[in-house]
């Protein structure tokens, strides 16, 4: 009997090491997940949504220029024929999409992406007669930030915007944080309303909002804001943190509270992305950049905020680092949704030890952010292109949902997708988030 238990264990040891060994010389493809489908050519940097019915996806169409979108049912195999949301002489970026019922809303960016990137907000109601194009916010000059549009059960839109309305040259590149809401039954977005300013949480007299990104609480009662919060206009000396903001909906706007500094002051934090899980628990994710020591080598940090405000400590969702290429984009971006219980990271990057081509990595964990336990898959495995700009999206039912940009310089240019299962269960041992080292 005791041989049989010692001969149990040996097998037993092997199996955990053979299981091990593969996640360490490099991350393995994401099991069970469905094949990769071409959503568009000529197309880049994409987002995308779900309904209890539809998955939508959009993006911006590098040629012809313009936003568009497709849908899928869930229950279908196939996507329907791309939609144009808008197109024209004018350029096009940061395009986004939400559901407000069983309709998609995309809102993006509209103007002159080149100095002084003078740009408009626009949103369209893609309904089975899509609705005109409506501006929400105007004359603005956005530079190197995002728009975002969150929409509640209720139908109230949410849409915040990093940008600027002064026209001096050494200013106009410094963003404050915009807001605006529309009501069901509102003909026209409300006065826009400025949040944040640029130098509000930092002390240098020139700073700049960047990158900002909203998530609503199931109730629809709660915003929650992040952003990337610049201390000098840009350089290897601008101090880069992440800051955090929740506002509650009281029927004629938001009453916001007092900002949170989410990373650590010495570290140069970037591209935030936030989740609010159903007990109101938020969810943030961004990149730590060693930018001094090796420009484009980076960590994905998580952190928790709860629902009375509280923070939990600083965790990587990845131990190890990815390396950026040294063209754009020279930093990953990490993104994170809720399902249930379930929580997803996805980002790019590539390894220091691997082929110097971005791939998208996913790691998922259980009960609501607090135990990850299964290694980080490679969701692209396309190694002769660079994988860049990954969206994700995670379905109560345990499905999660792929965007990203598939490129090839100089030759193509590509949105794709892929679905599959959250992997939340392992034989491996528990990894434990770390905090600071």
């Amino acid at each position: 009997m005791i041989k049989r238990y010692w001969v149990a264990c040996i097998v037993g040891l092997l199996l955990v090491l053979s299981l091990v060994g593969p996640a360490l010389a490099g991350d393995p493809e994401w099991p069970g997940s469905g094949a990769l489908v071409l959503l568009s050519a000529n197309a880049q940097r994409p987002d995308m949504s779900l309904s209890d019915l539809a998955v939508a996806a959009v993006w911006s169409g590098t040629s012809p220029k313009g936003i568009y979108l497709r849908q899928r049912a869930l229950i279908a195999e196939t996507w329907g024929t791309p939609q144009t949301v808008a197109s024209g002489g004018q350029d096009y970026w940061q395009p986004q999409v939400a559901y407000a019922g069983a309709t998609p809303v995309a809102v993006w960016l509209q103007g002159a992406y080149t100095d002084p990137f003078t740009a408009t907000v626009m949103v369209r109601d893609m309904t089975s007669t899509p609705l005109a194009p409506v501006a929400a916010i105007s004359d603005l000059y956005v530079f190197d930030s995002a728009v975002r549009m969150e929409i509640s059960a209720a139908n109230v839109r949410h849409l915040i915007v990093g940008g600027n309305r002064n026209s001096e040259v050494n200013l106009r590149t410094s963003n404050d944080l915009y807001y605006t809401f529309k009501r069901p039954g509102d003909v026209t977005w409300a006065a826009t309303q400025v949040v944040i300013t640029r130098t509000q949480v930092v002390t240098p007299t020139v700073g700049s909002i960047k990158w900002v990104d909203m998530a609503l609480s199931a109730d629809g009662d709660t915003v929650h804001v992040v952003w990337e919060q610049h201390a000098s206009i840009q350089g290897p000396g601008a101090m880069r943190t992440i800051w955090y903001l929740r506002g509650t909906w009281n029927g004629n706007g938001v009453t916001w509270g007092t900002p949170q500094r989410l990373s650590t002051a010495d570290r140069f934090s970037v591209r935030p992305s936030i989740a609010v899980d159903d007990t109101n628990t938020a969810h943030v994710v961004w990149g730590q950049v060693s930018y001094l020591a090796a420009p484009g080598l980076g960590y994905i940090r998580y952190r928790q905020v709860t629902p009375g405000g509280g923070l939990s400590a600083e965790g990587y969702v990845d131990d190890r680092p990815v390396q950026i290429n040294a063209q754009l984009p020279t930093m990953t971006y990490p993104v994170i949704a809720t399902g249930g219980e379930t929580v997803c990271v996805a980002w790019h990057g590539y390894r220091l030890e691997a082929n110097a081509a971005e791939e998208i990595y996913l790691r998922c964990a259980t009960e609501r952010g607090q135990v990850w336990n299964t290694p980080v898959f490679n969701a692209a495995n396309t190694s002769a292109e660079l994988s860049i700009f990954p969206q994700v999206a995670c379905a109560t039912n345990g499905t999660v949902h792929l965007v990203w940009e598939e490129l090839v310089l100089g030759t193509k240019q590509e949105v794709v997708y892929r679905a599959g299962r959250a992997v939340l269960h392992s034989i491996m041992l528990p990894l434990v988030m770390r905090g600071y080292p």
